[in-house]
């Protein structure tokens, strides 16, 4: 099942990491393991309460979306691809937060 884009940071804010791990794409698998990722998406989201849009736009039938947190120490950056899967995440943690 895929959820649209727009539902990926409800998932995201209610820790149904495995649910986004199957909406990624074939390339993102092959870097991340299911177990990693929900690790590191477990580590990264801890203590947060709200994600904040920042920035949304698309550029060759690719979606870009930025979130962070309310203190802005932390930021998610997302990218689906044209079939709206999750081609890449990163989670970043701000200098300003450390």
């Amino acid at each position: 099942m895929r959820h649209a884009y727009k539902q990926f940071i409800q998932l995201f804010k209610s820790g149904q990491f495995d649910d986004i791990y199957h909406q990624t794409s074939d390339s993102f698998k092959s870097q991340y393991s299911m177990d990693a990722f929900h690790r590191q998406a477990s580590a990264f989201h801890h203590g947060i309460r709200r994600y904040r849009l920042l920035n949304e736009m698309v550029l060759n039938g690719n979606r870009y979306v930025l979130w962070s947190d309310s203190r802005k120490e932390k930021l998610l950056y997302v990218q689906f691809n044209h079939a709206n899967e999750i081609a890449s995440i990163q989670m970043t943690v701000t200098s300003s937060s450390k």
